[in-house]
């Protein structure tokens, strides 16, 4: 199971890095800007063959069980999951797609707000997290909460470092919003 932890970490960790201006500019000086087109559209290829072998690593993985699911925790698990595709498919859905995978040239949008987003500033990561979440309580095992507790220290040192990110390009905009607006679960956190 160690050897699955430390892939996650890896994975998170590159995901967070490989997103962050720093990395993105050198490779723009690099490889200069007609490479740089398809840096998003080769992150997004990293990431979605990445998460689809880590979740098979994932099952795949032995494990011991944290409590016997019954017919409640299955059905509430199951409602959970729900929630969490829901979220993040209609998060989603507030992004120019073209723009997120790399097929056109990003560029700087009006602050989203409407939406989930006037619920919170991070709902793709909300409906992750009610994602990995309802994974523990579908199939309870020790490798399933590891899982979720890093994901969680992944998206509180992601958001930190995205909040910084979004502060330079809307200022005091964002600042404003962030005072009215929780990150990932509506008035709490």
């Amino acid at each position: 199971m160690i050897v699955l932890l430390l892939s996650w970490s890896l994975y998170f960790f590159l995901h967070s890095w490989l997103a962050a201006v720093g990395p993105k500019n050198w490779f723009r000086r690099k490889f200069h800007n007609v490479a740089f087109r398809y840096y998003r559209v080769a992150y997004n290829l990293f990431s979605g063959a990445g998460l689809v072998l880590l979740l098979v690593f994932q099952f795949r993985e032995p494990s011991k069980e944290l409590f016997i699911p019954s017919a409640i925790t299955t059905t509430l698990g199951i409602i959970l999951l729900s929630a969490g595709i829901l979220i993040m498919l209609m998060a989603a859905m507030n992004y120019d797609l073209k723009s997120f995978f790399g097929l056109i040239e990003e560029r700087k949008d009006a602050l989203k707000r409407g939406r989930l987003n006037q619920f919170v500033r991070h709902p793709l990561y909300s409906g992750t997290t009610l994602f990995f979440l309802a994974l523990c309580i579908i199939w309870p095992y020790y490798k399933n909460l590891a899982l979720l507790i890093i994901y969680v220290l992944y998206i509180h040192i992601g958001m930190f470092y995205e909040e910084k990110k979004l502060v330079q390009l809307y200022g005091d905009d964002y600042l404003q919003y962030c005072s009215k607006v929780k990150k990932i679960i509506p008035g709490i956190w």
